[in-house]
């Protein structure tokens, strides 16, 4: 596997924890991280880490070929994913090319959005070269179905070889974590309409919309309040506090944030993009989106029907297991 994750580096942290559970899956597992220097190589079981540490991100290129082609040298039954149809997902073709291997590429990310390509003339040659490579895998893996949709649209014959599978959420963890009382004091002492945004800040997240917004909000709300949180992997409790989800994206692969606040219970107001749950709004319409907050503030029972209209989408939702299962099958060739 090649990834542009670091975070898999760092002991305790949910990327790591996810790997160490597909490492359960297969013989081993090989994990080529672009990062830059100072990470160590790691055998945890039958996972392995293989940080390229280089100092200049143009390195990355070939630092992973030549970890890739030292490990499938020696032989055996080898399979190459890649984490994005982009930087690794060109060291992954180049492997298969070398030797034979089949070769899986993910996509994480909606890059046929026509945001994601006005987002920088890097983005522009990402697409271009994601337009290449992914007729050029055995499998790819897409994390929603609106990125299918756009496969196809690109290329019909992408249909069959593509499969949706998102990140797992855990939404039996996630709905039997009780709300924290103590952060309940601290954010709802004085009754605050709370809102809450899930989101590091990159220019794609679209934080100042969701600010423009909030703002625009506390003029008929003056108890209304506004909570980011820029770390995804502490945001459960604040989940469970929350009175309303906002997600002001320009465009998302799936949406995990919103999926997990769904699944908290909580109504999830959000842009048009990923798996678009809740109520949507269009890419960029604060008038739209204050709309439709102020609608549900004023309006419990639209906020509990909305509530229950987001759980439609977990009906038949996978165990871990299940999950696990599905990602082994993605891998089989």
């Amino acid at each position: 596997m090649l990834s542009t994750d670091a975070q898999v580096c760092n002991e305790g942290s949910a990327v790591r924890a996810r790997v160490l559970e597909y490492g359960k899956l297969f013989e081993e597992l090989h994990v080529i991280v672009y990062t830059r220097p100072g990470k160590k190589e790691e055998v945890i079981g039958n996972v392995h880490l293989w940080p390229t540490n280089n100092r200049l991100k143009f390195g990355y290129f070939g630092r992973a070929l030549k970890l890739g082609k030292n490990l499938l040298k020696a032989g055996g039954d080898w399979v190459v994913s890649s984490q994005d149809p982009f930087e690794t997902g060109w060291v992954a073709y180049q492997l298969k090319k070398i030797f034979g291997v089949p070769f899986q590429a993910q996509i994480h990310t909606d890059f046929l959005s026509p945001y994601f390509v006005l987002g920088s003339f890097k983005n522009r040659v990402r697409v271009l070269l994601a337009q290449w490579l992914v007729k050029r895998a055995d499998r790819v893996r897409v994390v929603s179905d609106r990125i299918k949709r756009s496969l196809i649209a690109l290329d019909s014959n992408l249909e069959k070889k593509t499969i949706v599978l998102p990140i797992f959420v855990d939404v039996e963890k996630i709905r039997a974590t009780a709300p924290d009382l103590g952060l309940q004091k601290r954010y709802k002492s004085n009754g605050e309409f709370l809102i809450l945004t899930v989101a590091r800040d990159a220019p794609e997240k679209s934080l100042s919309l969701a600010e423009k917004i909030v703002d625009a909000l506390k003029k008929n709300n003056p108890k209304l309040d506004w909570l980011l949180i820029s770390n995804a992997s502490s945001a459960l409790p604040y989940y469970k506090i929350a009175d309303l989800f906002l997600l002001t994206s320009n465009y998302e692969g799936y949406g995990m944030a919103a999926v997990e606040a769904a699944a908290a219970g909580i109504p999830v107001v959000m842009t048009d993009v990923g798996v678009a749950l809740g109520a949507t709004f269009p890419v960029g319409d604060k008038a739209k989106a204050v709309e439709i907050i102020e609608g549900l503030i004023k309006n419990s029972e639209k906020r509990r029907q909305l509530v229950e209209k987001q759980n439609e989408f977990f009906r038949n939702w996978p165990t871990k297991q299940q999950y696990l299962e599905r990602y082994k099958a993605s891998l089989t060739f």
